[in-house]
């Protein structure tokens, strides 16, 4: 069995895990959960053995014969965001550890949302669905600009007054690491 066979079923399997991870650690931050769980621990193992077997695949996918080396192009492209994509579940899940105390805000719950919407539409491309439409990008930024941008404005103030060690730019920093994190996990599963 030639790997191009199989690697879509990889693909899928990655997806699904990711999501998953993804949906158990956003909902730390969203504040529809409270405690660190076991599927955030599951979710991160299970990402990382669905991204070693689609690498695997796709490294082995390498040394067969030109003529079976079909959707190279896209294989080659789905490890590399996949890589980038665990990358940043990581540093969200590291951010959400108890020890942790990183910023929380019911105002991610659409950012969530739309982002898991984004997974669920992969898996059906990935499954050949004809997905009925396709995500709407809607900007479910607006309230977190408007507290960023409040915060940084402040912070400014702060620095124009030779302030330099306070309370507002521990705030920025750790809102903006958040959110900067889903940032990225949303625009690698649009």
């Amino acid at each position: 069995r030639w790997e191009h066979e199989s690697i879509k079923e990889l693909m899928t399997e990655f997806t699904s895990a990711a999501a998953k991870y993804y949906s158990a650690t956003a909902a730390l931050f969203t504040g529809e959960k409270e405690i660190f769980s076991p599927a955030i621990s599951n979710g991160r193992r299970n990402t990382l053995t669905a991204l070693a077997n689609v690498t695997g695949s796709f490294n082995r996918m390498l040394s067969e014969p030109r003529r079976y080396q079909k959707g190279m192009q896209e294989a080659h492209r789905f490890v590399v965001l996949g890589n980038l994509l665990t990358s940043h579940l990581a540093t969200l899940s590291y951010y959400a550890q108890p020890n942790k105390k990183y910023f929380r805000s019911a105002d991610l719950v659409p950012v969530k949302q739309q982002t898991e919407k984004y997974f669920e539409y992969a898996l059906d491309c990935l499954a050949g669905k004809k997905p009925l439409a396709s995500v709407a990008q809607e900007n479910v930024w607006v309230k977190m600009d408007e507290k960023l941008a409040a915060l940084l404005k402040r912070r400014k103030e702060e620095l124009a007054q030779g302030q330099l060690e306070t309370i507002t730019k521990q705030h920025l920093v750790e809102t903006k690491s958040v959110t900067d994190q889903f940032a990225h996990i949303s625009g690698l599963a649009a």
